[in-house]
Order: structure tokens, then sequence, then C-alpha cells
């Protein structure tokens, strides 16, 4: 190519910061939680292996449990005392530190095989842990963005129950084959707690949470700092209910280890190491599921998981006790039980973190693990309970926490509705929609705002608020918040009626959002003030600028691009009744730069309107190209009108497909070399075909203009560097062809095949999968960036610039692309609709408006070579039921004085 012609850029598209690194943190407290199992594995055994030989040492196993937990409930308070008066970083090396003397005093403990020795060992790794475990989850907030918080507390999880199944299956391992020489296990362990201590080092640097010059002096009561997170707590009713659901949590899951011990046994019949495998499928499950968790959660924190979770725990804890006892099915089902416990505990632990202040993350957390180890002792109370005084076997025992985790989910959600709320809004953004959000940081953490948005389809509301951690107060029109249906969930929803036609209401419902944004809280109203029947932005109401007058609150202009087309919105005129584009339906929301409150009605719908001429850039995928979509529609509308011509020939969407990947199969094989195909021929179906076969076989059409002198259609061959020209035999013989130039004739492609092969690629065709005969008929490195074609200027526009060479334009298939859908949001056309092309398809606008834009959209075509034969296109509208004619004034000035009027009154 030389530099005459211009590539069209393509607009740049902004890529989300990447999270600070959490390798020190990931590695230091995997290797943690590492070796406290190990350990505790190692000494569970050799105590049973005493009490093989001696009457008295299996007391040893509940001294061990008790052991384990006692910390939590003695130094709880002063790890959360630590974690908020010093810095977390170095509270976390000064516990790791502490860890390689527990080690070192294991080694020694091992070697002499004290058991009092080793208890004071598991006494000193508890309570590392206890001290680690706030100043762990309370640096989260500090050394990662909010939008990254689920997604990191999801790794965290997962990390931890991977050390959990790790540590166990190891420490067995390892005492299996050094269980005469104990002392090489403490070496082990000592080395692995060196390594997590120098990884505790890359965790990044952090102030302390207290304010400097701010003393928070020491309680001696180990009880104190417990006694002020309750007083915190319990007024918070959203982070009371988190508290007791992350306890309830913990219990649980002491709960199902112990029953599943008795259950295992008694109604499975199940081996040592079958039993031994239900508790690995637990926490396999919880590693899974709380990975999950943190993806689904996005960048926010996802309260709609918890409902979710709770109802998986209790569906699969009645499933266990209800279902035939099946090794089998117990394994799917603990998994099941385990993925749905991730779902629980990772939004509930990232809203605690999300929730409480930079200075007492610490006490909090450490209050909330204190009444986690009351759960973890409580479930030892109450399964003796019900086996011992109530005679329950361990099936009942899951069958009445079951019922009681879905009772209790109920209340739970009764309490606090935004649980379900949130649940709805997640349910719908995740099966129905895929959500792009775009400067979700403008939102304001804390503080009113006001939230300025378009109105596309009856689920905007929905899309917006699961798009941001903060509860929206929406507006909504009055006729939806009183219908039966529909009014428990906007009351849910702390939504505001309004309606237009009584003054003194719609004053009550602005004072009422302006009185939400006085308590702090997010409002959002759609300013046009009716759903769009077009897809395109109505004129804004002033309503809002009633609503902040005088008050000191941000305006965030919010976008819904591509909304415009789902079940929910106008499109094709209808509203529900018609079947999805795509699921998950792709969708972006943008939130603009926050604006002032004296922001005018004019100034917002500008703002909103930049919003989504930006989010334009974001609709197409790497490997969206006309070659893609095109198979995509064909497949859609197979047997559908497709495209017509004057000579008479018509074609389905079918057919259409079904040629053009045999000419594309032919170019491949005969023209492996060639990048940029030639093509000479007006238009109709086959040429249609010609150019959407050169761009499937990977290859670049360039229409050429048959009109031209020999020097200006020398000067394109020239600098295309074309070597091959398709063409049809009548253009042929009407011109005088270059001798240099390889003439392809599309007759001869077209019957260069045998019936019994055209059928059997018209049933392969039909029958495969879409996204499969992309791949296989497609070029594999063609992307939306990649050429399409070159469109010349005219010869007389190459005269007026001074110039006898043809300026060229490349065009990529995203510019193409871009134009037809901006084509399609503004002409409201049905499949029922056909259009009439008579352009030249060696001009960008033919090329794009009368090849591209119907085989695309889904719409029918006619094809007329000669635009000025008025009579002959005025019959093609009668014949073919012609709609929408897209042409140049001069030839619609034609077809005026020359057709019937009531050709073109349809």
């Amino acid at each position: 190519m030389n530099d005459t012609m211009t590539q069209t850029p393509e607009p740049p598209i902004a890529r989300p910061a990447a999270p600070r690194p959490l390798f020190g943190l990931l590695i230091a407290q995997f290797l943690g939680a590492f070796n406290d199992n190990i350990y505790k594995m190692v000494l569970s055994l050799f105590a049973i292996s005493l009490a093989v030989g001696t009457h008295d040492s299996g007391g040893y196993i509940p001294v061990i449990g008790a052991i384990f937990v006692l910390p939590y409930l003695l130094f709880s308070g002063y790890a959360g005392h630590l974690a908020d008066v010093q810095s977390k970083r170095q509270v976390l090396i000064g516990t790791k530190f502490l860890e390689i003397g527990a080690m070192a005093l294991g080694c020694l403990a091992l070697w002499t095989g004290n058991m009092v020795l080793m208890l004071t060992v598991l006494f000193l790794m508890s309570l590392q842990s206890a001290l680690f475990s706030p100043a762990k989850y309370g640096i989260i907030p500090e050394i990662v963005p909010m939008t990254a918080l689920s997604r990191v507390n999801g790794v965290i999880e997962m990390t931890t129950f991977l050390a959990i199944i790790f540590g166990t299956t190891i420490g067995s391992l390892l005492f299996t084959v050094w269980q005469t020489h104990l002392v090489r296990i403490g070496l082990v362990l000592v080395g692995i707690a060196t390594i997590g201590t120098l990884a505790s080092f890359r965790i990044p640097r952090v102030p302390p949470a207290i304010a400097q010059g701010v003393i928070k002096p020491f309680p001696l009561n180990p009880w104190a700092e417990i006694i002020q997170g309750l007083r915190r707590l319990i007024p918070d009713r959203p982070l009371w209910l988190i508290s007791l659901g992350i306890a309830y949590f913990w219990f649980l899951g002491a709960l199902l280890q112990m029953d599943l011990l008795l259950y295992g046994k008694d109604v499975l019949g199940a081996t040592d190491v079958q039993v031994g495998l239900l508790q690995t499928f637990i926490a396999v499950g919880i590693g899974v599921g709380s990975f999950a968790a943190g993806r689904l959660s996005g960048n926010k924190v996802e309260l709609g998981l918890v409902p979710l979770g709770a109802l998986g725990i209790g569906l699969s804890a009645l499933a266990l006790a209800l279902l035939p006892p099946h090794f089998s099915i117990a394994a799917g089902l603990l998994i099941t039980l385990g993925l749905a416990g991730g779902l629980l505990i990772v939004p509930l632990n990232a809203f605690v973190q999300h929730r409480s202040g930079s200075g007492e993350k610490g006490r909090l957390i450490a209050t909330i693990n204190f009444m986690s180890t009351l759960g973890v002792l409580l479930a030892s109370g109450v399964l003796w309970t019900c086996q011992t005084l109530l005679g329950m076997s361990a099936d009942r025992v899951l069958l009445v926490f079951g019922l009681g985790t879905l009772v209790g989910t109920g209340f739970v959600v009764r309490l606090l509705p935004t649980f379900l709320v949130r649940f709805c809004l997640w349910l719908l953004t995740h099966t129905l929609y895929r959500i792009r959000i775009v400067g979700q940081p403008h939102v304001p953490q804390q503080g009113p705002a006001l939230l300025i948005c378009n109105h596309v389809s009856f689920v905007d509301g929905f899309l917006v608020g699961a798009c941001i951690q903060r509860f929206i107060r929406f507006m909504v029109y009055r006729g939806f918040y009183e219908h039966p249906a529909l009014n428990w969930l906007f009351r849910a929803m702390h939504a505001i009626p309004i309606a237009g036609g009584d003054p003194e209401r719609v004053t009550d419902s602005l004072e009422r959002a302006r009185q939400a944004l006085l308590d702090g809280h997010v409002v959002c109203i759609f300013a046009e003030g009716a759903i769009s029947r077009t897809g395109n932005l109505l004129p804004f109401k002033r309503g809002f600028e009633r609503i902040v007058a005088d008050l000191d609150v941000p305006i965030i202009p919010v976008h819904l691009d591509r909304v415009w087309g789902s079940i929910f919105s106008f499109k094709d005129g209808r509203f529900l009744w018609k079947w999805p584009r795509k699921l998950p339906y792709p969708i972006t929301v943008s939130f603009g730069a926050p604006m002032p409150c004296s922001t005018t009605a004019f100034e917002a719908r500008q703002a909103v309107i930049e919003l989504g001429c930006t989010a334009a850039t974001y609709r197409h995928s790497r490997h969206d190209t006309l070659s893609h979509r095109f198979i995509a529609t064909a497949k859609q509308n197979w047997p559908r009108f497709c495209m017509a011509d004057a000579n008479g020939l018509s074609h389905t969407f079918g057919t259409v497909l079904t040629e053009s990947l045999h000419v594309a199969g032919w170019l491949r094989r005969h023209c492996p070399q060639d990048t940029i195909i030639g093509l000479m021929a007006p238009p109709s179906v086959n040429c249609a075909i010609a150019n959407i076969a050169v761009l499937l076989a990977g290859k670049t059409p360039v229409h050429l203009d048959e009109t031209a002198d020999a020097n200006l259609f020398g000067s394109v061959v020239e600098q295309c560097q074309i070597r091959t020209v398709l063409t049809f035999r009548h253009v042929l013989e009407s011109c005088q062809p270059q001798q240099d130039l390889h003439w392809v004739v599309m007759e001869e492609v077209l019957a260069d095949r045998s019936p019994g092969h055209q059928r059997l690629v018209r049933v392969i065709t039909r029958l495969l999968p879409t996204r499969l005969l992309q791949w296989l008929y497609t070029k594999r490195d063609q992307q939306h960036t990649s050429l399409a074609t070159i469109c010349f200027t005219p010869q007389s526009a190459s005269a007026s610039q001074g110039t006898n060479t043809p300026l060229g334009t490349m065009l990529n298939h995203h510019n193409i692309l871009a134009n037809l859908e901006s084509l399609d949001q503004v002409f409201l056309l049905s499949p029922q609709d056909c259009l009439l092309g008579t352009l030249p398809l060696h001009h960008a606008f033919g090329w794009t408006l009368t090849l591209w834009f119907p085989v695309i959209a889904g719409y029918g075509v006619v094809y007329d070579a000669d635009p000025m034969a008025a009579e002959r296109v005025g019959e093609i509208v009668r014949r073919h039921q012609v709609t929408l004619l897209l042409s140049t004034p001069t030839n619609c000035k034609a077809y005026v004085a020359h057709t019937p009027d009531e050709d073109f009154t349809r």
C-alpha cells in the first residue's frame, strides 16, 4: 500500500488498572494454614498411637480440639487491638516469626515425644493464627482497591481451604513415613514457617490504622475489645446480621465435621478412608465456591450471593438426609454444600471489610472471630444434645439443620430485604445479561449522589443497581410502583414513586428524593421521563434540577449501551415477546465524572450522549468481524428471504451462506497468495456473494470501477497490488481487460462443483453450530482491526484535489460495523422490511448500506444494476414489496418523476 491511502484509526479502549500485588500475603497465609494442619494431624495421629498402647492417652483427642480454640477465646481482643494500633504488615511479619519459634519448639517436642510440650506448641500455633487473622483480613482493603475486594477474598478463602486439604493429607503421609523419626517432620515445619516469613516481607507497607498522635491504651481485660466490638456491631443491623452469618458458617462447619464421622459410619457404612474423603469433599467445594464467589461478584461486594449460598447449604443438607444413602451421592452433595458455603462466606467477609471503618477493622474482625469460636464450641454441645439426649441419628441432625438454615435465611431476608433485592439483581445480571462496567469509581463510596440515566428498557433500574455496591433509591413510575405484583419489590428497594398529571404528588415525589439525598443516599432518576420507543435519547425533563437545587450533591451521568434490542426493550415494537438475540446479552453501563448540582438538563443530556459515544468503542470484541456477523445472521435467519436482483435470481440467507462458503473455499485453493482480491461487477446477488466470499476467505475485497479510464484503473491496481480480479462474463466482454491480471469469472467458480458436494456443504452448514462454523470457515488472524476494504475517490473528486491519482481510504471491520449499528438504531426496521440496492459497490456508501447493512441486520435486499432505470426500479419495488430506499438525491429525483406515486407510499 502507498501513502495515498488513509487508515481510519480505531478509538482507544480503556483498560482497568491491575490490582496491587498480593503474592506475599497469599503465600504467607497459605503456608501458615498448611503448617497448622500438618502439625495438628501429626499430633492427633501421635495421640492415637499412644492410645493404642495405654488406657489413659485417648483423652488427648478432645484436649487437642479444646487447646486449638482456646487462644481465639482468650486473645482475639488483643489481636484486634494490635491490628488497629500497629501497621498490619508489621503484625503479620511478627506473627510469622512467632510461627518459626513455635515450630522450633515443635522440633524439640517431636524429638523428645513429650505430649505436654507438643500441646504447648499447638497452643502457640493457634495463638499465632488468632493474632494473624484480624491483620490478614484487615489489610486487604488497605492494599487492594474496593473493586477487587470480593475477588481477593475469594482467592484468600480458596487458598485457605486448599491449605487445609493439603496439610491434612501431607500430615498423614509424613507421619506414616517418619513415625520413628518425628524430628524430621519438625524440621520440615520449621522450613515451611521460614519460607512463609520471608514471603510476608513482600506484603506492601501500610501505616497504622489509628491516626498518628492518637493513643489507644492496651486493654488489660482480654475481652474489653470484644465488648466494644459487640457494642458497635449490634446497633448496625446489616453488620450484625452479617456477623451472625459468619459465626453460623463456622458453627455449621464444625457441626458437619463431627456429624459426618457418624454419618459416614452409621448411615453410609463407609470405610475409614471414605469417611476422611467426606471431609475433603466439603473443603474442595468451599475452595471452589470461594473462588467462584470472587469471580461472580465482579467489582463489588455481591450480597446477592448470600441467599443463594444459604439456600444451597440448606437444600444440600436436606438432600443428604432424605436421599438414599450412597457414597457417590453423598460425595456430590457435600461438594455442592461446600460450594454453596463458599458463595456464602466470601461476600460476608468482604462486606465486613468494606463497611467497617479503617480504625476499627481489627477490633470488628477479632469480635467476629470470637463469635465464630463460640459457634464452634456451641456445635459440640448441640451435637451432643441431639445425639445423646434426643437420640437423633446423624442423618436426622442434617435434616434439622438443613431446615433451620432455610428458615433462618427467610427470616434474615425479611429483616434485611437488601439481601433479596441484591439476589434478584445478581440473578438477572448473571443469566440474561453480561455487563461491562465503565467508570464505576465515579460513584462516591459514601455520601449522597444523584444518578441521571437514559431509559431504554423496563429493567434499567436493575442493571444500574447491579453495577455498584451502594444501594440506590430509584424514582419509579407510580403505575408500576402500585402494581400488586411489583409493589413488594419496589418497597424493598425503597423506590420513590412519581407520575405526572398531579402537581402536588409530583412535588411530594421530588421532595422525597431530595430528602433521600439529604440523608446521604444515592438516588437515580431517568430524566427522559419515559422509556424510549426508538432506542434514541429523548429530551431530558428538568425535575432533577429541583431535586438538587442548592444542595452540595454531585450529579453522576449514567449511560446504558446496547440495552436497546434486549427482550425488555421496545425493539421491533414489542416488549418481552421476542426471542433474545444472544444469551447472556452483552451491555455496557458507563458512569461519567461527577457534575455540579447547578448542571442543567441540557448539560446532563450532553454528558450522557458523550458516555454513549465512548461506550460504542466497547461493542466489538477482538474477533467481531463482518464474516463472523454474517455467519451468525445467516444461521439465525436460514429459511428467510435474503436477496434478489433484476435478473430474477433470489436466495435465502441459508443459500447465500452456502454459496459464499463455496466461493471462499475456491479462492483459498486457487489464490492462496493473494491478500487483496479485485471485484468488478454491478450490484447483483452474485456480486454480493463474491464480496462475502472474499472476506470469508480471509482476504480483502476492493471494488474496481468498470467505467474508469485505463490510467485510473491501473493506479488502483498498482496501489493495492491486485493480481486477481473476480468478475462476470458479461462485464469481461464489455471492457478491455489488462493482460497482466488473473481474471476469474464468477459463473465458472459457481459451476465448479458437483450437485452432491453442493448438497453436502448445505447440510453441514445447516447442522454445524454457529461458533464451530465461524471457527472452521473464517481466517484465524482476522480481527476487528483487520482491513475490510479500500474505497477510492471518484475521478472527479481526485481532480478537485489537484491530483490524477485516486485516493484510497482503508476501512477496517470495526469502522463498517460501527456504521451498521448506527444505521440499525436510526432506521426502525423489522425482519419483514426489504431494502432496494441501486448504489455502485465501489463507493463506500453502496458497499456499506446496500451490501452489508441488510445481510448483517437480517433484512432483505433487492439489487438493480442500473440506478437510472426508474421504470424498472418501480417494477422491482412493486414485485418485492420494497420498504426502504437508500440512494442519492439525483436518483431519488428520477424515481419520483418517472415512477407511480403508489410505488413509494408503502
